[in-house]
């Protein structure tokens, strides 16, 4: 999508997608480095693109997912750029270009980001389940092509390639196993493309302990806290705030008694 509001039918194309290319890089924690490079030619002044990622929604097997994504590194024509982050819906989206300054012709750009939680685990394998290039384009997508490659450049066990809107069967694609890797491409320009890898198990080792439960504390930690105050709370106030028994009670005022009572007597002496 362009960062300046896209025009009027009347005003006809005002930019075209050249490449998109993608590059993956699975490691042995189950978490992925991609990298894309999709090349824009700007027929009129613009300001850059905007790149959305879908991070949550619904898989091919009807089960939900959401990934964590964190945006590495930005490049325009090789220069390093800053990205804004947000985001809307189901997608993080990054804003890249700079509103005091447009562009015109061809720019290549280059986004390098982490994704951890692409892997779904069955009981014979685990599945490397990727939406390529999201969706919501304002201009056609080129066609689409890249490699994933597995930790210890184990083959894949199987692979699956899906074009079109979410949750299309149609396979209007190639996707090849070679050692260590997998290449996929589209057969036409146009259309988003899924890509499915199956990979034997114990490639995939998962994240250290550490991280998961650091994970599980930052997912679950809002939910849980009123529940840890009001334990707390409840702890100090036995300690502190609760009545004491009656026994106790009439204890410690026959002692304050017999306190004041010498306390008193010298004074009436």
């Amino acid at each position: 999508l362009a960062l300046a509001p896209a025009p009027t039918a009347a005003q006809g194309e005002v930019w075209r997608m050249s490449t998109f290319n993608v590059s993956i890089v699975i490691a042995a924690d189950g978490s992925a480095r991609v990298t894309e490079t999709i090349t824009a030619d700007f027929l009129e002044p613009r300001h850059g693109i905007f790149r959305y990622v879908p991070y949550k929604g619904v898989d091919d097997a009807g089960k939900g997912y959401q990934l964590d994504i964190d945006l590495k590194s930005v490049t325009v024509d090789g220069v390093e750029t800053d990205a804004e982050t947000s985001k809307e819906g189901d997608n993080v989206v990054w804003k890249i270009g700079d509103a005091d300054t447009a562009i015109e012709g061809k720019h290549v750009y280059a986004l390098t980001y982490r994704v951890d939680g692409a892997i779904r685990s069955f009981e014979d394998f685990a599945e490397f389940y990727w939406n390529v290039t999201g969706e919501g384009w304002d201009v056609p997508l080129s066609v689409v092509g890249g490699d994933v490659f597995l930790p210890g450049y184990r083959s894949p066990l199987r692979s699956a390639c899906y074009t079109g809107v979410h949750g299309s069967t149609f396979t209007n694609c190639q996707i090849g196993l070679v050692d260590g890797s997998a290449i996929f491409y589209t057969l036409k320009p146009g259309e988003p493309l899924t890509i499915a890898l199956g990979i034997s198990k114990g490639v995939i080792i998962g994240p250290p302990f550490w991280k998961r439960a650091l994970k599980a504390v930052v997912h679950y930690g809002p939910w849980l806290l009123p529940f840890f105050v009001l334990a707390f709370v409840y702890r100090r106030w036995r300690k502190n705030g609760a009545d004491a028994p009656l026994g106790t009670i009439k204890r410690r005022l026959h002692v304050a008694r017999k306190r004041l009572a010498k306390e008193v007597e010298p004074m009436a002496v």
